[in-house]
């Protein structure tokens, strides 16, 4: 099955979109991930869609970023895997007017004015969690990172950070959250990425 279609990203000119394959063969009760190719077509709103990403490479988690796209203007979409058109998994992305039930997005339009500065917010940093997930019940949802693998939280938000010094150019960082998992002044103190030199002041 193809799930959790959810359009992640909207900017002026590009899109970002993402879903999930799985499968439900063999012993386990829950599904497994499925390893198929990932495509996508994407076109004006009212005009016959084209293909702009097909990738044969076997993977379970699919994201295309589509670039090029023009401000302001309502785009629609198809996305596939393994022949099967992914479906949105969650309530919000589920609603009947969300982009990813109508397969249609609009591309923000530049507010006036000269560029100042661009702001990021985060949420859910979770530093010092243990595990990646929280189990609930008899569902084996947690899982301990490997050894020698970086714990759940550094692993993402190391790479968070890295994606912002390359494409944002270095924006104001805001973490609104659930920062810590819980509350120590070793977690609130945590040097996330030492290799890079990067340390919050406390």
């Amino acid at each position: 099955m193809a799930t959790d279609l959810e359009v992640l990203t909207i900017t002026p000119t590009s899109a970002v979109i993402s879903w999930i394959t799985r499968s439900h063969r063999g012993r386990s009760l829950l599904p497994q991930p499925a390893f198929t190719d990932t495509q996508l077509w994407v076109g004006d709103a009212d005009s016959t869609l084209r293909l702009v990403h097909d990738d044969p490479t076997p993977r379970a988690f699919h994201q295309v970023t589509v670039t090029g796209l023009e401000p302001g203007r309502e785009y629609g979409f198809r996305a596939r895997s393994g022949g099967i058109q992914p479906l949105p998994g969650l309530y919000t992305t589920n609603r009947h007017t969300s982009p990813e039930r109508v397969h249609r997005f609009v591309t923000l339009i530049p507010p006036p004015g000269r560029y100042l500065t661009t702001i990021a917010l985060a949420n859910d940093m979770h530093l010092g969690e243990k595990r990646q997930g929280i189990v609930l019940g008899a569902l084996p949802t947690s899982v301990a990172p490997a050894r020698g693998q970086a714990g759940y939280p550094r692993m993402m938000f190391t790479a968070m950070l890295d994606e912002l010094d390359t494409t944002h150019d270095h924006p104001f960082l805001v973490l609104g959250g659930d920062i810590t998992y819980d509350g120590t002044s070793d977690q609130v103190c945590a040097r996330i990425a030492p290799e890079s030199g990067r340390t919050p002041t406390c």
